[in-house]
């Protein structure tokens, strides 16, 4: 290995975490998205795992493609990206929702099943 190369830094590696659980919550592959962005899965999926770093163009690009806006990418209160895909894919519908009034009944509505779950001490 060359010892000039860059290590990541916890900087790239969190924002590969970001952009990950971002495609996922549009329910894209890694495949689709990295045609959008004209570069090979395999550039993205190291770009996604902090092994090579992004440029700014590239976050652009990135944010373009997944319609938000490029500072979605820089907050700091975002899911952990080991987060269950599933959930994460849920959390994309559900804040496509267009009313504020019907995330949260469902939310309630979430909680309610949650709650009255049979086995919930097992979970």
């Amino acid at each position: 290995m060359d010892s000039n190369k860059r290590q990541p830094s916890a900087f790239d590696k969190d924002l590969g975490r970001k952009i990950r659980m971002m495609r996922i919550m549009r329910d894209l592959t890694m495949v689709e998205l990295s045609t959008r962005l004209g570069i090979s899965h395999q550039q993205l999926q190291k770009q996604e795992k902090g092994i090579d770093r992004i440029t700014v163009e590239r976050l652009v690009k990135i944010a373009q493609a997944l319609r938000v806006p490029v500072t979605e990418f820089l907050k700091t209160d975002r899911l952990d990206a080991g987060t269950n895909s599933e959930i994460l894919r849920i959390a994309g519908m559900l804040h496509q929702l267009p009313s504020n009034d019907v995330r949260r009944d469902l939310q309630k509505l979430v909680r309610t099943i949650c709650n009255s779950w049979p086995d919930k001490a097992t979970r």
